[in-house]
């Protein structure tokens, strides 16, 4: 393939269509920084020099030139010896011919997914544990008033949470709201951290809704309040309430696909965990 430099303009040189045309085809022919810096992976885990090998430096160079490609308009080349024909397992290319690394990241990769592989202990969710778990110094006079409202509203909350953990195949209300996702759905697995960043946006925006519930849409001032009012405080309450107190165990609980059995979520009152902190403070003064 000919390989022509992008255009130069000057101030009397107006750039035409055609110009134009050839510079975006000729960018996207040559655009191999990705190709450039996944080589360089594999030969810095399999050359005994790692990235000091000739071939990582050679590499090295081709990058500095792929990265001046917009300016320049000269390619950077991979010559076919350089080109990465198997990867290590530690860079998940389900598509490609994969090796076993025997490098430090490599063991480190197999030990974490093996970790990530074994089932974590059950939470011992029933109406005996909640009945312990159940915390009275969070009970504020006046929480029975908001005790309909706070169970239309956990409902849902509950169905937009069970929704994003049935859409990406997260089994456990814990990895999502703490964001350590342990396991996606197999048709995310070949983008997992864009993936796991576009569902730590989504439970950001869920939790901010429900805040606007909460404060009936009154504005941030009011949400940075350090002295609640008293309807504040029952309503947080009601909402711990209508979570945790045995009386409302499997109460609409919301159907995981990914474990196929229902789950009864606790993380609707700690959107607004700053009141409960402050009930729970106020008890231990």
């Amino acid at each position: 393939m000919d390989y022509t430099p992008a255009p130069k303009t000057t101030l009397d040189h107006a750039v035409t269509v055609e110009e134009l045309q050839e510079f975006f085809l000729n960018h996207w022919l040559n655009d191999n920084l990705g190709q450039i810096s996944n080589a360089h992976v594999v030969h810095a885990d399999r050359e005994p020099p790692k990235a000091r090998s000739t071939k990582c430096i050679e590499l090295a160079k081709l990058f500095s030139t792929a990265v001046d490609f917009s300016k320049t308009g000269v390619p950077a080349i991979i010559p076919h010896y350089l080109r990465a024909k198997e990867y290590p397992d530690f860079m998940e290319k389900e598509d490609k011919p994969t090796y076993r690394s025997e490098r430090v990241i490599g063991k480190l990769f197999r030990s974490v997914k093996e970790a990530a592989t074994q089932k974590v202990p059950d939470l011992d969710l029933s109406k005996e544990s909640m009945s312990k778990y159940y915390d009275q110094q969070l009970q504020v006079s006046g929480f029975e008033d908001y005790v309909e409202e706070a169970i239309t509203r956990k409902n849902e909350y509950d169905v937009k949470l069970i929704g994003l953990m049935n859409q990406y195949g997260i089994e456990t209300e814990a990895e999502l709201i703490g964001g350590n996702i342990l396991r996606l759905s197999r048709h995310f697995r070949r983008r997992v951290e864009e993936v796991k960043k576009r569902v730590q946006i989504a439970v950001n925006l869920l939790k901010q809704e429900a805040r606007a519930w909460f404060f009936g849409h009154q504005g941030e001032e009011e949400e940075e309040e350090e002295c609640w009012e008293v309807d504040h405080l029952a309503k947080a309450s009601a909402w711990y309430h209508v979570t945790y107190h045995p009386d409302y165990f499997n109460n609409n609980d919301q159907f995981s696909a990914a474990t196929n059995v229902n789950l009864h979520l606790l993380s609707f009152p700690w959107v607004v965990s700053n009141i409960l902190f402050e009930i729970k403070g106020n008890h231990n003064i």
